[in-house]
């Protein structure tokens, strides 16, 4: 859905575009959806300024967790801040276990890209459906 007659994904739609980048593992198409400010402060991680930060932290993820698949829980927006619950689960390349993970956050959206992400999240060695009740 675009925001307006602006041709600008409307915040929903930024998040469930960069969910869909995610889980097609398109590190550079997540990335164009941040802001070239960008600030990504999510806990446990080094805190990225600027896309190519955005990018760096993509790709490394990625080869970390290479078939990471990501399912937005809920999604709720007011204005341009977007609070979403999402839950995913992959294979780590180096042990080869099977992890699930569980984050919830804060997304700030500026002209149609991310400015702003703040996630907090849970990794375990369970089932994505310990973490996620609502998976069937």
């Amino acid at each position: 859905m675009r925001s307006g007659d602006s041709g600008l994904l409307s915040p929903r739609a930024l998040v469930e575009a960069w969910i869909g980048a995610l889980n097609s593992r398109q590190a550079d198409r997540a990335a164009e959806l941040y802001s070239p400010a960008a600030r990504v402060e999510d806990e446990g991680s080094d805190r990225a300024d600027g896309r190519a930060a955005v990018l760096s932290g993509l790709t490394a993820l990625f080869r970390e967790i290479p078939d990471l698949h990501l399912t937005l829980v809920s999604i709720i927006t007011e204005g341009t801040t977007v609070a979403a619950e999402i839950a995913g689960s992959g294979t780590t390349r180096e042990s080869g276990r099977r992890v699930a993970i569980h984050g919830a956050g804060f997304l700030e959206v500026e002209r149609g890209r991310i400015r702003t992400q703040r996630f907090y999240w849970e990794l375990g060695e369970r089932s994505p459906e310990a973490l996620n009740p609502k998976t069937p």
